[in-house]
């Protein structure tokens, strides 16, 4: 019998013109595809709904994106991908915004399974570039609070600032005894104790 979680998806920085949501739709489809059955769920807060606003089934065009995208068929019993859309928030380079963007998701999907939703176990974390700090600092949180993390994959990660002027990043875990040290730079991506997998690709084209 083949055993269903969630897979979390979440983009990097997005520049002025860029929407991550064309590569990290088709992903999602991939991986349900891959598992048989399931639902794709995107991160779109309505503060008219709360109780469901945090993950809808359909993402509505905006700003640079031009798409809207339904998926068809989504089945709730088989895997659960959810798309994390921190678009306008991942393009300010200063310290403190993935920090904000991983308390954002750690208690969407909190709130999520609690209402329901889906299932966080097992769970796999999927991150491009600024993106897999999101995901490093939502995997501590949900590790602190005693979820369990199966898999954290990273793509391209990004691992600090860009240099003294832009800095962004170099806050996230700045003083954790379990990062490595090196001058003043941060080590924002880590393998935390308790995830049974990480496994990390780098590649030359910009987007995965």
């Amino acid at each position: 019998q083949p055993v269903f979680g969630t897979t979390v998806i979440t983009h990097g920085w997005s520049s002025a013109g860029s929407c991550p949501i064309e590569w990290m739709y088709p992903m999602a489809e991939a991986i349900r595809q891959r598992a048989g059955k399931g639902q794709i769920l995107f991160y779109q807060p309505n503060a008219s709904n709360p109780a469901t606003g945090l993950w809808s089934s359909t993402f509505v065009a905006t700003g640079n994106c031009e798409t809207s995208y339904q998926p068809a068929d989504n089945d709730e019993t088989g895997q659960t991908i959810l798309i994390f859309n921190w678009i306008p928030e991942s393009d300010f380079p200063s310290n403190g915004w993935s920090e904000a963007a991983a308390d954002a998701l750690f208690a969407a999907i909190i709130q999520g399974w609690r209402s329901g939703r889906f299932a966080i176990a097992p769970l796999h974390f999927i991150g491009h570039s600024r993106g897999a700090i999101v995901n490093s600092e939502t995997v501590e949180r949900l590790l602190a609070n005693g979820f369990g993390v199966d898999q954290v994959t990273n793509l391209d990660p990004h691992w600090c600032g860009f240099g003294d002027e832009i800095s962004d990043d170099w806050d996230v875990n700045r003083r954790h005894p379990e990062y490595p040290a090196a001058g003043s730079q941060t080590a924002p991506v880590l393998a935390w104790a308790g995830v049974r997998v990480v496994d990390t690709y780098f590649q030359g084209n910009f987007n995965p």
